[in-house]
């Protein structure tokens, strides 16, 4: 799910967002750079993605068009937000 999303915000902002997955050489660079970094500790690794839950109060009708309020509630019946973020 994650490079269908990266595309669809680059065709939206015109940003470019991703990792030179056309270019092992510089892909193999970013991987070394990051084992260096954690001291050998992983290797291959050339992004990361991590997240939390915002916590937000219950959308009104306005804010909620489709009103499926479920697409605000998380798991644990809060209603929330998943920010998610990612780096390479």
């Amino acid at each position: 799910m994650v490079w269908p999303i990266i595309e669809a915000i680059n065709a939206c902002v015109k940003l470019q967002i991703g990792l030179p997955i056309n270019d092992l050489a510089k892909m193999k660079e970013t991987a070394d750079d990051y084992a260096r970094y954690v001291n050998g500790a992983i290797y291959g690794c050339v992004s990361a993605i991590d997240g939390w839950v915002c916590r937000i109060r219950k959308p009104t009708a306005e804010e909620a068009p489709d009103r499926n309020e479920k697409n605000f509630m998380n798991r644990s019946g809060e209603w929330s937000l998943v920010v998610l973020a990612g780096c390479d």
